[in-house]
């Protein structure tokens, strides 16, 4: 425990193959941009992320660069352009700068294309938003 091991130490081969399952796989995608006001739709990002291999999801926290003059942020996530359920969020203009966060288990496949949909904003909206979502492979 003390000592330096040499090249040939046993401890330094690993002959386990190693798996692709549950490896951290997190993402954020950028919905608006932090000069761009909020708008209902996908903003400056309408592409989404095509997903290279199967992820699932567990949280996402949508956060803004600038928070709306009064009223609520509606936000979700979509898979292949369908509401993801249980990802909207309805974020009040004080918390919009810091973030809300839901969670769930939502499960996607290679090939699945994940994007970001605003349904609705406060009075003069704010600009900015990301969704930081958690993932691991499958």
């Amino acid at each position: 425990s003390s000592t330096v091991c040499v090249g040939n130490d046993s401890r330094l081969s690993d002959a386990r193959t190693p798996t692709a399952a549950d490896q951290v796989a997190d993402i954020s995608i950028v919905a608006f941009g932090a000069g761009t006001a909020r708008a209902v739709g996908t903003g400056d990002f309408p592409f989404g992320v095509k997903l290279q291999r199967a992820i699932t999801f567990s949280a996402v926290t949508f956060r803004c660069a600038t928070a709306d003059a009064s009223g609520n942020l509606v936000v979700e996530l979509r898979k292949n352009g369908t509401q993801v359920s249980g990802s909207p969020m309805t974020i009040a203009a004080a918390n919009q700068v810091a973030g809300g966060t839901t969670t769930g288990t939502w499960a996607f496949a290679a090939g699945d294309i994940i994007s970001v949909q605003v349904t609705a904003v406060g009075t003069t909206p704010g600009e900015g938003l990301i969704a930081d979502i958690k993932g691991l492979t499958a």
